[in-house]
C-alpha cells in the first residue's frame, strides 16, 4: 500500500476543471479518477477524488480509498485511522497503488474496483462512489499495428506472410 503525497499530475487539471462543471447534487458532485482505464503488471495505478460540490467533506484518514478485485476481496486500503480527513469545496485527494495486496503480494492480472467513502456536511449517513480499472490488460493503438507487424516480420523463427 502506498499513500503518496499530493503531486499534481498531467490529467488532474483537466479532471477538476471537468467535476466542478459537472452535477448538481452533492453526490453527483464527488468524483473518483483514475488516470487511465487499463495498467501494465506492476505500473503505478494513480486516481483522485474530487470534491466539486459546495460542502465540505470527510474521508477516513490513512487510507481514504479501497481496492477490490473481481471476486470483491479487498486487496488494498486496509490501513484506517479513526481520525477524518476534511476535504474542503473545490479541493481534490490524489493518491496511488503500487499493485501489492494487504500481505505485501503482487496482485494478478484482472479487474479491480476502486472505492471512496465519505460523509458530506450537506448529508447524512456515508455515501460511496466507484471506480474501475484493469490490470494486465491494455489496449492496443491503432497506430501500434505497424510496430507489431515489424516486431513479427523481423523474428527470424516466425514464418512470414506473403
Amino acid at each position: 500500500m502506498t499513500n503518496r503525497a499530493p503531486r499534481l499530475r498531467f490529467w488532474m487539471p483537466a479532471a477538476i476543471v471537468l467535476a466542478l462543471a459537472l452535477g448538481t447534487r452533492a453526490e453527483a458532485d464527488i468524483i473518483l479518477f483514475v488516470s487511465k482505464p487499463n495498467y501494465a503488471v506492476g505500473e503505478p495505478v494513480e486516481f483522485a477524488l474530487v470534491n466539486a460540490s459546495e460542502h465540505t467533506i470527510a474521508v477516513p484518514n490513512g487510507t481514504w480509498w479501497r481496492i477490490s478485485d473481481s471476486k470483491g476481496t479487498i486487496v488494498d486500503g486496509c490501513e484506517v485511522l479513526p481520525l477524518e480527513l476534511e476535504v474542503q469545496p473545490g479541493k481534490f485527494l490524489n493518491s496511488g497503488w503500487n499493485q501489492i495486496d494487504c500481505d505485501e503480494r503482487p496482485v494478478p492480472q484482472g479487474r479491480y474496483r476502486l472505492d471512496a467513502v465519505y460523509s458530506s456536511e450537506c448529508c447524512p449517513g456515508l455515501a460511496s462512489i466507484e471506480a474501475f480499472f484493469e490490470i494486465g490488460t491494455a489496449a492496443v493503438d491503432l497506430t501500434s499495428w505497424g510496430r507489431i507487424k515489424a516486431r513479427f516480420e523481423g523474428a527470424a523463427n516466425l514464418p512470414r506472410g506473403r
